[in-house]
Order: C-alpha cells, then sequence, then structure tokens
C-alpha cells in the first residue's frame, strides 16, 4: 500500500530522498549515524512511526542538512538534495519528534566520536573541555515568549524571544558534550554550575572571564575539576600575594575569595591557591596581553607553553590566535 503526504510521492519517493542524503555532504554524518542506529533510539524512547515520507530519518538528516547549510534553514537543506516543494510538512514532521530522540542521539553520536579518538582526545590524561555561552532567538510565539523572555534595553525589547545557552565541547575534536539552556535572564554561570556536574573527574575546563573567580574556581575543584579561564577583569593581578616563582610571567598566587560569598557559605576558605600566566595575544588585530588563571600547579606536570596552547585552542573558536 502506498503512503502519500505533503508535496506528495510515495514509498519510492522516499527511496529517492534517501538516495540523494547518501550522495550529498551528508555522506560522512550517514557513514557515523546510520539508519539502524536512530531506529532503535526511537524505539528506546518508544517513539513508534508509520511508514510515510517523513519518517524520523528524512527528518533529521534535514535538520543536520540545516544546520551545515550556509544559510541555515530548513528550506535550503530541503532544495540541496534537489527538491523544489515547500517545506512546511517537513517542519511539521520535526515537530513530531520527541526531545529525547534528539538528546539520546547527540549522546550517541557523542560517545562514538569519544571512542574512536580516545587517545589522541587526551592531554597529558586529561580529557579537555572548552566552555563557552550563547544566545539564540526563536519564532514569536506566545509560549516561547512565556518560557524565555525577551531582552530589553533603552531601545525597547527585542522583537523574538531569545534563550541563553551554554556548551561544553571537546578541544580537540569540537564536538559538543553537553549543554544547557534556558530563559534569556539565566546567567552562563548559573547555566554551568547545572552542567559541570555531567562531566568527568579531573578533565579540565578552558573558559573565557565569564567563567572565572575565586568563588567559581572552588566549584570547579569541588566538582572535581580542573579549570584554565582568564583572569576576571576585576581581578588586580598585582595585589596578589605570590607565594612562587615557576618561571618568567608565571607563578603560584593567593587569591582571596570575596567575603560576601563566605558570608552565604562558612565551609569557604579564605583563599585559594592558583597558578597565573601572562600571555600575548593579537585581539581583534591588535597586539594585547593579559593573565590566564590555571588549578595546574606542578610546572614540570603543565608546562606553561601547553597550558597557553590549550587556551590557544578554546579562544579559536572565537577567532583570536594566541602566540
Amino acid at each position: 500500500m502506498k503512503h502519500t503526504t505533503g508535496i506528495g510521492g510515495s514509498v519510492s519517493k522516499l527511496e529517492e530522498m534517501r538516495r540523494r542524503l547518501e550522495s550529498t555532504q551528508l555522506s560522512a554524518v550517514r557513514e557515523l549515524l546510520a539508519d539502524s542506529a536512530i531506529t532503535r533510539i526511537c524505539n528506546e524512547c518508544e517513539y513508534y512511526f508509520r511508514e510515510r515520507i517523513f519518517t524520523p530519518l528524512v527528518t533529521i538528516f534535514h535538520m543536520i542538512g540545516a544546520a551545515i547549510s550556509r544559510e541555515g534553514s530548513f528550506q535550503s537543506s530541503w532544495h540541496n538534495i534537489g527538491e523544489t516543494g515547500n517545506s512546511d510538512t517537513l517542519s511539521k514532521a520535526r515537530k513530531r519528534l520527541p526531545v529525547a530522540v534528539w538528546k539520546k542521539i547527540h549522546k550517541w553520536i557523542t560517545t562514538q566520536i569519544e571512542d574512536d579518538n580516545r587517545e589522541v582526545r587526551l592531554w597529558r590524561g586529561h580529557r579537555v573541555i572548552g566552555v563557552d555561552g550563547t544566545c539564540v532567538s526563536m519564532s514569536d510565539e506566545p509560549e516561547l515568549q512565556r518560557v524565555f523572555g525577551k531582552s530589553g534595553s533603552r531601545l525597547g525589547k527585542s522583537r523574538f524571544p531569545i534563550a541563553r545557552a551554554v556548551f561544553g565541547f571537546d578541544l580537540f575534536n569540537i564536538t559538543v558534550v553537553d549543554y544547557k539552556n534556558g530563559s534569556y535572564k539565566t546567567g552562563d554561570n548559573r547555566l554551568f554550575s547545572e552542567l559541570m556536574h555531567q562531566f568527568n573527574n579531573s578533565d579540565v575546563i578552558v573558559g573565557d572571564r565569564r567563567f572565572a573567580g575565586a568563588k567559581l574556581y572552588v566549584d570547579y575543584i569541588r566538582a572535581g575539576l580542573q579549570y584554565i579561564t582568564r583572569a576576571h577583569h576585576r581581578l588586580k593581578i598585582n595585589r596578589l600575594r605570590i607565594r612562587r616563582y615557576l618561571g618568567k610571567n608565571d607563578y603560584i598566587v593567593f587569591m582571596p575569595i570575596p567575603k560576601i560569598y563566605s558570608h552565604k557559605d562558612a565551609t569557604l576558605p579564605d583563599n585559594i591557591e592558583v597558578r597565573i600566566l601572562k600571555v600575548t595575544a593579537i585581539v581583534r588585530g591588535r597586539k594585547e596581553s593579559f593573565w590566564i588563571v590555571t588549578s595546574l600547579l606542578c610546572a614540570e606536570n603543565y608546562p606553561a607553553d601547553e597550558i597557553r596552547a590549550l587556551y590557544q585552542r578554546r579562544w579559536l573558536v572565537e577567532g583570536l590566535m594566541v602566540k
């Protein structure tokens, strides 16, 4: 029995679309994410579907195609495999897929990549996780406005709802390990405080100064994580008490924890030991010097140049080259 839907066609149409997908830029993705894996994940999530043109297989690969296309739209992904019809039906098919399916697919792909690159992705026995935050706008629907809200300024509120998201990505293969999202008013640090407990013990996180601060450093250590961050812009480097010289522009210092935090948490120490390193970088075409802070105190086990190189990899994401 033939099934038709959307812009027309039959089950044979599905087979033709699959053939096109296999011959396009998604072929490498299909080698990693096989049809059988998608079907198994749908079964595990107890999501069962009819044999229609827009099965989860077609929908998921179109979503991936939209993500990597230059225009970044479902319509462009649709056209990239030679279709000329409207993609509204495909968008409806996307809405049918439960969030649990997407999450399991992401986890499955991440695990596959980690297994294939287990040896080369470690640095001195540690997995290195870059962290970053971003905002994304969405269609102007009442439910999205209620959940995520809009940004505001002196010129008024934004036109569309905006979500905030924080990502942890493997620094060597640039794959997203995990993420957390929330409303626009939710800060990056709050989202990351929930996210960091999903990482492995002894992972090294590498972040910009939004993820810096003495209290945050204590939180990272308590969660079993090591860290490398750019020094917070309010940190007065020349006021820190040096405990040990490790080399040129490489020191172990005592960093005080602001009293405002100890009043709320009596278990916090008065200060913590951290290592600070000076970095020279080209930022937006101009030479600039700044400090990075790390919990990796042993210069023999963790050479300064290698720590700087890790920070370089993190900032390649944002177009910054560290020298």
